[in-house]
């Protein structure tokens, strides 16, 4: 067959193809919804987050728990790792501050599992990007409290001018 009768051919197929799939799978026009006006259902409150809360002992039996799956406190005993972190680093609590015992292990919004200490303070193990090894690597981290430095006073007074634009 010439290419100048193959061309319309093509053409002819294609278009009865797409026509026969058009008609053959389009079905039966569907129903508008229409809401009936009688009838309000209550619309449910957004689920607001609570943390999960775990207290009590959170020390490990270290001949129970591989190495790997704990990490260890100042005061000597061992506690589960958090946030699928392996081989995780020794807590190191500052030596101008009495350590604190573990008293609640609470899973945050972001999805990080934190340990609460009895000051305050949290610790939590976590993995980490390392570009220097160009892998994950666990961390251990720690938070304490402490009181508020002063600010500089241009910064005091750049923080005065941007609360009194906002009118706070």
């Amino acid at each position: 067959m010439s290419s100048r009768v193959l061309g319309p051919v093509l053409a002819l197929v294609v278009l009865g193809g797409g026509a026969y799939a058009y008609f053959a799978l389009r079905g039966e026009p569907e129903q508008p919804v229409v809401p009936d006006q009688n009838q309000t259902q209550p619309v449910p409150d957004q689920a607001k987050f609570e943390p999960r809360v775990v207290r009590g002992p959170f020390t490990v039996d270290v001949k129970a728990v591989p190495r790997e799956d704990r990490f260890e406190l100042p005061d000597g005993s061992w506690v589960p790792a958090l946030n699928g972190v392996k081989n995780a680093g020794r807590l190191e609590w500052p030596k101008d501050r009495p350590y604190a015992p573990i008293v609640a292990r609470v899973l945050q919004k972001d999805g990080t599992e934190r340990y609460k200490h009895a000051d305050g303070s949290w610790s939590w193990t976590q993995p980490q990007w390392r570009a220097d090894l160009n892998r994950m690597d666990s961390v251990t981290v720690l938070a304490n409290p402490a009181e508020a430095l002063p600010m500089a006073p241009d910064e005091a007074e750049a923080e005065r001018k941007r609360m009194q634009e906002q009118g706070r």
